[in-house]
């Protein structure tokens, strides 16, 4: 089955501003242009909730250091491997 991805729904604008938040060294690298992509802006993710049984949730910013964390390490051990 092909199922969709939905949770937040946000401007780039507040996704930039939330990933300044949870890391400031970023201020001021991400940028973007203000056009909408050929696609739907809000799909429905019902269908996968329905097929998992559960409501996976995890909140914006906490998704945002999560992913953070999980980049710099990932990062960090392609540069102790080049070492090796």
């Amino acid at each position: 089955e092909v199922f969709n991805l939905r949770h937040h729904v946000i401007q780039m604008r507040e996704f930039i501003a939330a990933v300044e938040e949870v890391d400031p060294d970023t201020k001021g690298l991400i940028s973007f242009e203000p056009k909408q992509l050929g696609i739907a802006a809000d799909l429905n993710g019902d269908a996968l909730d329905e097929f998992l049984s559960v409501r996976l949730r995890t909140p914006l910013k906490e998704g945002i250091a999560r992913h953070i964390k999980l980049f710099r390490n990932l990062g960090r051990d392609k540069f102790t491997q080049s070492l090796a």
